[in-house]
């Protein structure tokens, strides 16, 4: 099997629509920097490169992939908000897509009386409305681990191996369980000889 090329981003592209987090990447904002991320990926398509991309707003997720104009993309859910952000993996044509699994980095729990497993995203009808409302609430933060939104994992089967994408929070506790919790569900889905 020839040598895989991947690069990854983390676009930070900030719910709350300020540049708390964009800082860190660029002066700039998502609108102002998608023509050179559009031009870095074709780019990187070109060279053979799979280029997994995350932390983007879904509108932002739908404008990037009609800008990148290919065929061979799949888009998963890093949360499940109103707002949700996306995780986007664009391939080249020499790759086969076979299987997606999209799973959220969650706990076995009871929100409003509904029973949530361990893997599901929450319902947005569900989810508190506001960070303040997230924090306080015991039920959901059980549920994701302490999380204000849970964390989701992508896992892409191409024909000749899998590809994950996660993102993890920032806390060490949240850390930890996402951790557990990838362990858990890719013992599930990856065969063990692979």
């Amino acid at each position: 099997m020839q040598s895989l090329k991947i690069v990854f981003g983390n676009i930070n592209d900030d719910r709350r629509g300020y540049m708390k987090h964009n800082a860190f990447c660029s002066e700039s904002s998502l609108k102002e920097r998608m023509s050179k991320i559009v031009e870095q990926i074709n780019k990187k398509l070109k060279e053979g490169y799979i280029v997994a991309i995350c932390e983007i707003q879904n509108d932002n997720a739908n404008i990037l992939v009609e800008l990148v104009k290919t065929k061979n993309y799949v888009i998963g859910k890093y949360n499940n908000s109103y707002s949700s952000m996306m995780y986007v993996v664009f391939y080249p044509e020499q790759y086969i897509v076979k299987n997606i699994w999209n799973k959220a980095l969650t706990n076995d729990s009871i929100v409003k009386e509904y029973q949530l497993k361990s893997g599901d995203f929450i319902p947005d009808e569900l989810r508190p409305t506001n960070d303040v409302d997230r924090r306080n609430d015991v039920e959901y933060q059980k549920f994701t681990g302490g999380e204000l939104f849970e964390k989701g994992i992508l896992v892409v089967e191409f024909d000749c191996f899998f590809l994950t994408v996660a993102h993890f929070g920032l806390g060490p506790e949240q850390r930890t369980l996402q951790a557990e919790k990838t362990v858990k569900i890719l013992s599930e889905i990856i065969p063990e000889d692979k």
